[in-house]
């Protein structure tokens, strides 16, 4: 029984230059051709090139022979799995992470548009206080000179709330332009001033009387991608129905469809038609 072994680090086939699937006879020839290139008289002495000699040698016993050759081949087949599975291990680790950082990217930018969003409407709000108190000051001046009675009641008047409701909705579904908009709340009074940004606007009336109308339609436009009124404040306590509301009698649902909003609209009309006639 032969006492020769291979060892499971050393690259036989390497060695010889050819495939595992090399044939015997393929083998062989390859080891007469490397044999010839490092043969010990050829090298002059070159004790590396003498040493691929002998590995060339040992390469062809070992691949010749059936039971060492099945064997080898065992042991770089399961080597080569292992390769295999590492990589795969790799690339489904390094899809994960770029999954993350991708998840991580969007929700960053979702979050700045929010924050940008928030910050315009609370700049639009603050822009109206300013306004409103400029022209508190500037009827307060004027009063003082032309009528003794006049401030108190101006006092009176700049205490009340800002006629300013906030609409918003779902910018995956749909978005709305300013036409739009007005064509919803102007149904309620005169708008004088929309502000878009992202996902939700500010709408100015020209009174609280009408904001407090269209407040009452927690809920309206689209049915797949309602507007959802609020106030961007607290909600008036102090002011009653609007006038349009308490001349006609008329109270919208909290929410409403496309179809029962232009239902209730032409109610409202009519009645405005009718006390114009009358």
């Amino acid at each position: 029984m032969s006492a020769l072994t291979f060892d499971k680090d050393e690259d036989y086939y390497g060695i010889l230059e050819i495939e595992m699937t090399a044939t015997t006879e393929e083998i062989k020839k390859a080891y007469r051709k490397v044999s010839i290139k490092y043969h010990p008289d050829k090298v002059k002495g070159d004790a590396k090139l003498i040493e691929k000699f002998h590995l060339a040698k040992k390469a062809s016993q070992i691949l010749t022979d059936e039971g060492l050759r099945s064997g080898y081949d065992a042991v770089l087949e399961a080597r080569l799995k292992a390769k295999q599975r590492t990589a795969a291990m790799s690339d489904r680790s390094r899809k994960v992470k770029e999954d993350l950082e991708e998840r991580e990217r969007e929700h960053a930018k979702r979050q700045k548009r929010q924050e940008k969003a928030e910050s315009d409407v609370m700049d639009e709000i603050d822009r109206l206080k300013k306004e409103r108190q400029r022209r508190k000051e500037e009827k307060e001046s004027w009063a003082d000179q032309w009528a003794s009675n006049a401030p108190k009641e101006k006092d009176k008047k700049s205490d009340a709330p800002l006629p300013i409701l906030k609409a918003s909705w779902n910018d995956a579904v749909g978005s709305y332009s300013k036409e739009r908009l007005n064509y919803f709340f102007s149904m309620f009074g005169d708008v004088q001033h929309i502000v878009i940004q992202g996902s939700a606007a500010l709408i100015t009336f020209s009174n609280i009387h009408s904001a407090l109308a269209a407040s009452f339609m927690t809920q309206m436009g689209d049915t797949n991608n309602p507007l959802k009124v609020s106030w961007p404040e607290k909600r008036p306590k102090d002011v009653k129905e609007s006038s349009m509301t308490a001349a006609f009698g008329l109270l919208p649902k909290p929410t409403m469809s496309m179809e029962e909003f232009q239902s209730f609209e032409r109610m409202v009309l009519d009645k405005l038609v009718k006390a114009a006639e009358a």
